[in-house]
């Protein structure tokens, strides 16, 4: 084109038409640059840059490949035109760190030709011309005219002439283990059909064939590529800013003890374009901690550009396959319509598949995939079925040299199935339980998304794709070890059968907040000992002490007695209760397990321990399984609480509109009484004490978006205070020392990965969303809790 407009231009200097000129030779210039025009016009548009991806439409030709060799060995070939070239790839099944092999490609664009090589063997082909790629030296391309009558026992012999008009450019790609070569288009003849093409790999040098390519013609009709899902389970089990912290970019931690997390696999999801499936993120606790990190704006993008696949999920996760045992036949469903609202919430659309680490009887809701227990699969399903891969691969599926070779063998046996109209088509599933994958992993995970997103060969499916497979679907999970926890030690309170739905009184939080209670015993919590079941059941409880206030607050009543069991453990609770405060006790240790209080006709939640949140955070060896709850033996079992478990049972005495707790020796006397805008407690012990508070303000509004910011808490000089999302405030003040720890007290360290160097305030490990009080070394002090409009 730029040769034609310098044309145009130079017109001036052509003579005008004088006597003598001959008009015509004017208009002979004119009508030959419009039909140069015109041929430029029409002719086929560069399908890409030189420097572009390659895709699926360049792809022409799948090869089994050789178990005896694997540099050198080819799998397959693409050919497109890019601006001035036609460049020719071809992958291998190795290429080799180092040179190991000589390359001849054999073209046949033109009538005639020869099928002799220089080396022991023929084309298949009549080349014409022949692209001659040394492991060592220049490449360079000889014409069929070179070799007539000729024979050849060694390598090339002198006296053979190189093509000097076409000199290819050739590249070898180790970390992808392909090799590129370019020609200049205009030094061969193109055939609208296309031209053949054969491809024969050697050692250096030498005259034996290792592998052939071919013959295929290009411009051929597209091959499918070999489908793989990459899904993940555990994507995210974080429950405070430094589990938080390390399952989104962990040191020291994963596979290979390095840096690890979900945001490395995320990151490269976004850098090569290769979807993945995250079978269980759509969760209320996972949205939660991913908004408090403010990462939910990666997910949204992720999501927008068809990369990630958020199924519906069924609480749990195959190495804690408890949920829904224990709980009324509605929560299935109850708790997949919660996730379709809150999900809505975030803006995560809905899904039509669905993930389950349990088997279904009865699958709830409009699904055309289930991801679940290969055991659940069913001739007499409408649904497809996909199993979910193993925990633990028995071999690394990502790895710092990319996709293993072992994998790339199955998914090259799978593409040559699949475009070979076999009865069955092939589904690869990689991934397995997040925190103990290589995919987390940024050498690996780099290397291996980069091998899959620049192999047109294999294609990672995005959800529209993998809900458009075909009937005939036959998935293939590779090899390995699920640990899971034993389903049947999970022996739940009867209270946890009978928690109220949250569909029959959703304008009361504390409902909502009864169900997270109850869901906080399922959710997975790796790696779960096989003792955190039996653990979880000694807390199944605790729904039943919310349930308790939760009726309260439908009629506000003073109350004042130790005659009830909600949490139906075989003891009593003690309740101190007037008409716009609630207060419940455990005698084991004399603890206030949760307080409430109404302002100006809104309940909040003040006072909470930490199995309202999460059960099982500290270390299983320091279990006590025989201790109720005060098994998790570091857990926050409440406030006031003044011993380690296990706790012996304090004598009380109820006066005045007052609870009085006393150890059986007197040692420790603590009283509780209700003020018109508050909770009065006195303290007094025969030797120096520490006690804390655990506040957890209306803990409910965790679950919408920008969390954090409903509750702004500080410590004072006169003590602690917390305003509302109302402009409401609740107040905490004591004649002694009070120190403060929050689970904001991180939140600045937590845009960057996690440093082992760094000293993370306390609040660091505290579960969401508490704030912990402490008074340390007092013999008597009081505390006085209020709240005001």
């Amino acid at each position: 084109m730029i040769f034609l407009v310098r044309l145009v231009q130079s017109l001036h200097l052509l003579p005008l038409c004088s006597r003598n000129s001959n008009v015509s030779s004017r208009l002979s210039v004119i009508l030959f640059i419009g039909t140069a025009l015109l041929v430029v016009s029409c002719s086929p548009l560069d399908e890409a840059h030189p420097g572009s991806q390659w895709n699926s439409a360049d792809l022409q030709i799948i090869s089994p490949y050789n178990e005896s060799i694997s540099a050198g060995d080819f799998i397959a070939g693409y050919v497109r035109n890019a601006r001035s070239d036609i460049q020719i790839r071809f992958d291998l099944l190795d290429v080799g760190t180092y040179p190991s092999s000589d390359f001849l490609i054999a073209l046949d664009t033109e009538p005639g030709g020869t099928t002799q090589l220089p080396v022991e063997g023929v084309a298949d082909i009549e080349w014409d011309t022949l692209l001659v790629l040394p492991a060592i030296g220049s490449p360079k391309s000889y014409s069929s005219s070179s070799f007539t009558d000729l024979t050849t026992q060694g390598y090339f012999t002198e006296g053979i002439q190189f093509r000097s008009d076409l000199i290819p450019r050739f590249t070898r790609i180790p970390w992808q283990d392909y090799i590129l070569v370019s020609i200049n288009r205009n030094a061969i003849q193109q055939n609208p059909a296309g031209f053949k093409i054969q491809a024969f790999s050697t050692d250096p040098e030498s005259p034996v064939i290792k592998d052939s390519l071919g013959p295929f013609r290009t411009k051929s009709l597209s091959l499918e590529p070999a489908p793989v899902l990459l899904a993940f389970w555990n994507s995210f089990p974080a429950y405070s800013p430094a589990q938080s912290l390390r399952r989104w970019d962990g040191a020291h931690t994963g596979p290979f003890g390095e840096r690890h997390g979900l945001s490395i696999l995320l990151n490269n999801v976004k850098r090569f374009n290769v979807p993945v499936a995250l079978l269980d993120l759509r969760n209320p606790f996972t949205f939660s901690a991913l908004d408090y990190l403010n990462h939910m704006t990666i997910i949204n993008e992720l999501i927008s550009q068809k990369l990630l696949i958020l199924p519906d999920a069924v609480l749990g996760s195959p190495s804690y396959p408890v949920f829904p045992s224990g709980l009324p036949d509605w929560a299935i469903g109850q708790y997949l319509q919660d996730l379709r609202v809150i999900s809505k919430e975030f803006n995560i659309p809905s899904s039509r598949i669905l993930f389950s680490p349990v088997q279904l009887v009865d699958v709830t809701g409009n699904y055309s995939l289930i991801i679940g227990p290969d055991s659940q699969r069913s001739s007499s399903s409408t649904e497809l079925h996909i199993p979910y891969p193993d925990q633990i691969p028995d071999e690394a599926q990502a790895t710092p040299d990319g996709l293993p070779l072992s994998i790339r063998k199955i998914l090259i046996d799978h593409a040559l199935q699949i475009n070979e109209s076999s009865d069955s088509y092939p589904l690869l599933v990689l991934g397995g339980s997040l925190p103990d994958s290589t995919f987390a992993d940024p050498t690996s995970a780099a290397a291996t998304m980069s091998y899959i997103a620049n192999h047109p060969w294999i294609k990672s499916l995005s959800e529209t794709e993998l809900r458009s497979l075909p009937d005939n679907i036959q998935p293939i999970i590779l090899s390995g070890k699920t640990f899971a926890s034993p389903a049947e030690e999970f022996s739940p309170s009867a209270a946890l059968s009978n928690i109220p739905n949250p569909k029959e009184n959703s304008s009361n939080p504390l409902i909502s907040s009864i169900w997270a209670t109850a869901l906080s015993l399922y959710a997975p919590l790796p790696p779960e000992s096989e003792t955190l079941p039996s653990l979880r059941s000694n807390y199944s409880g605790k729904p039943g002490i919310d349930q308790a206030a939760a009726s309260w607050s439908e009629n506000p009543q003073p109350r004042l007695d130790c005659q009830t069991d909600p949490d139906q453990d075989g003891t009593p609770e003690c309740i101190l209760a007037s008409k716009n405060q609630f207060a419940i006790f455990e005698l084991d240790g004399g603890r206030l397990v949760a307080y409430y209080t109404i302002i100006e006709s809104v309940i909040h939640q003040i006072i909470a321990p930490s199995s309202q949140f999460i059960v099982g955070f500290g270390d299983p060896s320091t279990w006590n399984l025989d201790a109720g709850e005060g098994s998790e033996t570091f857990g926050i079992h409440g406030a006031f609480v003044d011993s380690s478990p296990p706790w012996d049972f304090y004598n009380v005495s109820i006066t005045d509109e007052q609870l009085t707790f006393s150890t059986p020796n007197q040692n420790i006397i603590k009283t509780f009484s209700l003020l018109e805008d508050g909770i009065q407690v006195n303290f007094s012990s025969s030797e120096p004490i520490s006690i804390q508070i655990p506040i957890a303000i209306d803990p409910w509004r965790r679950f919408s978006p920008d969390w954090r910011e409903y509750i702004a808490c500080q410590l004072e000089q006169t003590g602690f205070s917390c305003r509302l999302p109302d402009d409401s405030t609740v107040e905490i003040r004591s004649d002694s020392k009070i120190s403060a720890h929050s689970f904001t007290d991180s939140y600045s360290n937590l845009n960057v990965p996690e440093d082992p160097n760094f000293n993370y305030l306390p609040g660091h490990y505290l579960p969401f969303p508490i704030v912990l009080l402490e008074m340390s070394e007092a013999n008597t002090f009081s505390v006085l809790i209020t709240s005001h409009p």
